[in-house]
């Protein structure tokens, strides 16, 4: 009655049919192993969990289960109707609706991944953006008064939307109402109590065509307390089933709803993937909505406005794993998982997320010390005094205890096995130094010398031992005539307790099911072989757990003991400790595993694939490993495959060897001829693991390996040989891995033979015997390949251009011939400033130049320097030009500092002539004494448009997430454009977190439309806009000139009523709504009479403002050509101004009533910045906009550019 549950490690009850769950939870959408003639043809049936007692006899315990006569009560217009009949075989073998509504079924995703875009949400009052809670990025912080709207983009089809997200407390929320509202009505309700918690919220709703033209959704708390709240992982499905439903894909009905829409959608329709996003970019709660255990507190489902009662944890969900260590006490209706810890102030529940890890009998281990609070704490003694707890570097700790303190650990009732182990981190902080010892039941474990100091050591001991009952002892001793008051002390943590089935030196292989080598850490043997990411589920890790699986293993800072002896953590077959042969080959036959082929590996290798084209084959030995070789100048080595699998794609993973001294030597590869490969290197009887990627789907294949001597003649004793090759038939894209029990093509990046290795559990490489790649010890980590500086990578999409990166000024002694420095008297220099190399610096007026020829195709240019400030920069425009047409202008307003800038351009030439310079930004002229200079410059001359690249693992154009490029291009292709390490540009560091780019990174971005200019201050900054033709095209539109008071000025112009006079400081542009300021003090504009004018309403909104702004009318009975157009007439005015509001970044309706003689100024986004103002006299009533330092005012349709995101 109960199944595994893989994501909480403990037991789900089976409701109806057991396959239905497993399906969920293990095998996804088909049993593996089989193929899809082999299903059994009630797959697609039971995958749609729909029973009833015409068709189905289920029993659980001897007790059949009674389902309805009919699925559900509603019937679908395009429903087949299932008897027991034999006509329904046909039915059930078939999921024939699938396709069809699989259209009508669009689920959108947002807030996903590390750097999504947010600007379709929009809050009632405040300005909100990215927020971190253990380390996943959220979009708050809200306010418990926040309300948050989201527009929906239903289909003609849809009947019923469904929304589903994280919701976030931080603080304590108590019986606060948290509601959720379509078009203002309810359709979600619920009263929440929690303390910094993570709930599930997911509503359905019905819509209607007659809503179509409100689409509004907006949620949020009722209540003023003191917490904050913020949202994450949004979905929303728009489905063409009534609310409560979802259509069966095998009989076209209406199946019922009775836990969350999103189980069922994934399972029947999506294939647990949601398709058109990557899996960077799948919400977090996929495994939790698959495994569909769902609990009051955690899951808040409503369908129709009604909340589901799920009902709080019971007692029979216990863990598979039986970790003494993690205490069960704090399972309560607000813990979904047996196993809970807290990060900091922010509880989290535990959870394995990959597939068939539930299926596995982890073993007896226990984990204890680990987390905020320590887990276990309760189960340690100590021989004198009380236990208490350390926070050491940021790692809580038991300790520290004087020397001749014992501290004592009892594992009780651990059954039948042939060892034990334990392993520790040890934290030291000692005058004198001390002995420290382990005993096992009065054994010693291990016993060694701890050097005076501060630091900590890794421990694991391994012993013959093994008894019913363990009573382990920690302590410490001082040399004789030491005072233990002056000998410091120590602290634990992250103790791991293992009782082995196994002797010493070796551990149980539950793939396998025997013992087998494990040499001297048994820990990393199961950390590789049985757990993999099986301690994810803790949200604290062990700290040895994060080393070795992060390759940090038998470096300086471990020991490890054996029967108390000391000794090295790697010999002799130890090295091949993560072999393939150490996974059950079986496994690989269930999984249906991958089109591999490897050669070139051992010894006596196959060599009937490859041919010369002069000389004879040949094998040596290099370093112990056979190879493929030698080969000189000249010799053409080719491999030639045929009767390949159905592919799309091809993986090349070898090893070359550099024999001899190669002097910027060209090794390169061909594709049947074609030459799609080249690197030149400079190395000495070295090798490189070379991986490459290219598009291929024929059924042959040939490839060509050789050397470009560019026209040298070569030693004799140069050469290159080959070993090691694994060549994958690849059915995905390149940069693309297909994952078996996934079902589904996942992003891989340039290692895909290593993704390949570390997914489906190691199946892609069991069918091959013997097999020990030379390269497999880098694959020994599961956050990515163990790059020894020996890696190459590239790729290849045949004829289409993936875009060219040009790198100058960059590394740490860079050529700056080709850069031209004009009106200077400085000769082109370099010097260290502010941690770089800048290329100067330079007196303002400089001008430093450089001329691009032989680019290739491309639709747009995208540049990025460092550019480094010396000086106060607060009023100083930096100008980029690209053949004499500014491509980016801006004052930056900063001081002694660099900024990263990146700006793109449309631009379609083979050349390219850059300009790059300062100008002042007032009538104050350049400041005295600034200066600027640059390093580390970056063209990509891009085949996609603004705001995209080309994505090589899609092989198409991709938009960008967020707002840099070469982030982009640095996470999705580092070595094809990057290729050498020494020459990348220091702010490579800044682009290279998968995470996204540092909110503390000084980044400055740019997009160029005609003569807009877009500008964006920092990563997570706002857009801002500049009119770069204004002063160009305007100057001399607005004139220092009396205008006649009362009479109406003749033109078309939409915004005439604001002619008149102006100070010679202020430039309009009538047509298109634009008005600016230049100047740093007063300025004035003085437009037409409301009664000559006959202008009674207008839009505006206020731009980007040094000082402020002010939009109204002004009441005088003087004339208005007697005003000064340089002196402050704001109190004086019926006016809006832009310091005086909250929320700047708005748009204002203006309507004047002359009868009523009143300005009413309507706030178009927030209500309460509306404000309702008097006159006396219309005749006596000017528009006018006035100005205290510099600021723009955009009028009429511009005024659009700045309403809220």
């Amino acid at each position: 009655g109960f199944i595994y549950n893989s994501l909480s490690l403990g037991y789900t009850a089976v409701a109806q049919s057991y396959f239905a769950s497993a399906l969920q939870m293990y095998y996804g959408t088909s049993f593996t192993g089989y193929s899809a003639i082999q299903q059994p043809i009630w797959l697609n049936y039971v995958l749609n969990s729909q029973f009833c007692n015409a068709v189905d006899i289920i029993a659980i315990s001897s007790n059949v289960l009674n389902f309805a006569n009919y699925a559900v009560g509603l019937q679908s217009s395009i429903a087949t109707v299932l008897t027991s009949d034999f006509s329904s075989l046909s039915i059930l073998q078939s999921n024939s609706f699938a396709s069809s509504l699989l259209s009508q079924t669009v689920t959108t995703l947002a807030l996903t991944g590390s750097a999504f875009d947010y600007s379709a949400f929009t809050f009632n009052t405040g300005s909100f953006g990215y927020q971190y809670i253990n380390e996943a990025t959220v979009l708050g912080n809200f306010l418990s008064s926040t309300v948050v709207n989201y527009g929906l983009s239903a289909l003609s089809s849809t009947q019923a939307i469904i929304v589903r997200f994280n919701l976030y407390t931080i603080g304590t929320v108590s019986a606060a109402n948290f509601n959720m509202l379509f078009n203002g009505a309810n359709v979600l309700s619920t009263v929440i109590t929690s303390t910094d918690s993570l709930h599930y919220v997911e509503a359905s709703f019905a819509y209607t065509a007659s809503s179509a033209s409100q689409f509004g959704l907006s949620f949020g708390f009722t209540s003023n307390a003191a917490f904050n709240w913020a949202i994450g992982q949004f979905a929303v499905t728009y489905s063409s089933a009534p609310c409560g439903y979802i259509f069966n894909t095998v009989t076209g009905g209406y199946n019922a709803i009775t836990t969350s829409f999103h189980s069922a959608l994934l399972q029947t329709f999506y294939g647990g993937v949601y398709p058109g996003y990557g899996v960077g970019f799948q919400p977090t709660w996929v495994s939790h909505v698959l495994g569909a255990q769902f609990f009051n507190g955690l899951d808040i489902v409503s369908i129709a406005g009604t909340v589901l009662n799920f009902g709080s944890l019971s007692s029979n969900c216990v863990g598979l794993m039986s970790l003494s260590s993690i205490s069960q006490a704090a399972l309560s209706s607000y813990n979904f998982a047996a196993f809970t810890q807290s990060v900091g102030s922010f509880s989290q529940f535990g959870g394995i997320t990959q597939s068939l890890a539930g299926l596995f009998n982890y073993g007896p281990m226990a984990i204890d010390l680990v987390g905020f609070p320590l887990s276990n704490f309760g189960q340690w003694t100590v021989s004198s005094g009380s236990l208490f707890t350390s926070l050491i570097g940021g790692v809580n700790a038991l300790g520290y205890f004087a020397p001749g303190i014992v501290l004592t650990r009892q594992y009780l009732n651990l059954g039948t096995y042939n060892s034990m182990a334990t392993i520790f981190q040890l934290f030291v902080d000692s005058t004198t130094g001390f002995t420290f010892t382990v005993q096992a039941n009065g054994v010693t474990m291990l016993q060694q010398f701890m050097a005076a100091g501060t630091y900590s050591q890794l421990f694991e001991a391994q012993f013959q031992l093994a008894s019913s009952n363990v009573v382990l002892t920690f302590s410490a001793s001082v040399a004789s005539g030491v005072s233990i008051a002056n000998a410091g002390g120590w602290a634990l943590g992250s103790v791991g307790f293992l009782s082995n089935p196994c002797d010493v030196r070796s551990f149980w292989n539950y793939g396998v099911g025997a013992c087998q080598f494990a040499g001297s850490s048994v820990f990393y043997a199961h950390s590789f072989v049985n757990y993999q990411q099986a301690f994810s589920y803790l949200t604290a890790a062990p700290t040895w757990a994060l080393a070795f699986l992060t390759g940090n293993v038998g470096i300086a800072n471990q020991f490890f003991f054996v029967n108390n002896a000391n000794v090295a953590f790697l010999s002799g077959l130890e090295s091949a400790l993560v072999s393939p042969l150490a996974i059950h080959q079986q496994q690989y036959a269930l999984l249906g595993g991958n089109h591999l082929f490897f050669g070139l590996i051992g010894s006596g290798f196959d060599t009937s694939y490859w041919s010369l084209n002069q000389g004879t084959l040949a094998t040596t030995t290099i370093g112990g490993v056979s190879a493929l070789g030698v080969f000189g100048a000249g010799t053409v080595l080719t491999g030639a495959w045929s009767g390949l699998a159905t592919h799309a794609s091809v993986v090349l993973r070898f090893r070359l060897y550099a024999v001899g001294a190669w002097n910027n030597l060209g090794f390169y590869a061909t594709l049947n001829g074609q030459q799609f490969f080249i690197r030149q290197l400079t190395v000495t009887d070295e090798f490189r693991d070379i991986e490459l990627q290219f598009v291929h789907t024929g059924s042959a294949l040939t490839l060509g390996f050789g050397l470009n001597a560019y026209g040298a003649t070569l030693a004799s004793n140069i050469g290159f040989a080959i070993s090691n090759l694994a060549l994958y038939m690849n059915p995905c894209a390149i940069q693309n891995t297909y994952n078996v029990l996934l079902n589904t093509c996942m992003q891989s990046g340039f290692t895909s033979i290593y993704s390949l290795f570390r997914s489906d559990y190691f199946g892609q490489f069991y069918g091959y015997s013997g097999l020990n790649l030379a390269y497999l010890s880098k694959f020994q980590s599961l956050y990515g390949l163990i790059d020894d500086g020996r890696e190459i990578y590239d790729s290849w999409t045949g004829l289409t251009s993936t875009g060219q990166v040009i790198l100058e000024l960059t590394g740490s002694n860079y050529d700056f011939s080709n850069w031209l420095v004009s009106r200077t008297r400085t000769a082109a220099y370099t010097s260290q400033l502010y941690g770089g190399l800048a290329f100067g610096p330079y007196e303002a007026a400089t001008v430093l130049r450089r001329t691009f020829t032989g680019l290739e195709a491309h639709t747009s240019l995208v540049g990025r320097v460092r550019v480094y400030f010396v000086g106060s920069w607060i009023d100083q425009n930096l100008v980029i030009q690209a053949g004499g047409v500014t491509v980016f202008q801006y004052i930056l307003g900063i001081s002694n500092t660099y900024q990263d800038i990146e700006f793109a351009f449309d631009h379609t030439g083979s050349s390219l002539e850059l300009a790059i310079f300062s100008t002042a930004g007032t009538a104050a002229g350049v400041r005295q004494g600034i200066q600027f200079g640059i390093s580390d410059f970056g063209l990509y001359a891009n085949p996609c448009a603004q705001r995209s690249f080309f994505n090589i693992g899609l092989g198409s154009c991709a938009n960008t997430v967020g707002y840099s490029t070469f982030y982009h291009l640095v996470q999705t292709n580092l070595a094809g454009f990057f290729p050498t390490v020494a020459l990348r540009p220091i702010w490579l560091i800044i682009l290279s977190p998968v995470s996204g780019i540092s909110a503390l990174a000084q980044e400055v971005y740019s997009f160029l439309s005609g003569s807009r200019l877009q500008v964006i201050i920092g990563t997570h900054g706002v857009p801002q806009f500049v009119d770069l033709d204004l002063i160009q095209r305007l100057k001399d539109q607005i004139n220092d000139q009396p205008a006649e008071t009362d009479t109406p000025v003749a033109s078309t112009d939409e915004l005439s009523f604001l002619f008149g006079r102006s100070s010679k400081n202020i430039v309009g542009d009538y047509t298109n709504g634009t008005i600016s300021n230049y100047d740093t003090s007063f300025d004035n504009l003085f437009g037409a009479s409301v009664v000559s004018s006959g202008v009674n309403n207008f839009d505006f909104a206020f731009g980007i403002t040094t000082g402020w702004a002010c939009v109204g009318l002004i009441e005088t009975a003087d004339p208005v050509t007697s005003l000064d157009l340089n002196a402050s007439y704001r109190d004086q005015s019926k006016v809006v101004c832009s310091d005086s509001l909250k929320q700047a970044k708005t748009k204002f309706a203006v309507k004047i009533d002359t009868d009523a003689k009143t300005i009413v100024f309507q706030d178009q986004y927030y209500s309460d910045q509306s404000t309702t103002l008097s006159f006396t006299n219309a005749d006596n009533l000017y528009f006018t906009i006035q100005f205290n330092n510099k600021g723009t005012v955009y009028f009429g349709q511009s005024a659009d550019s700045y309403q809220p995101n």
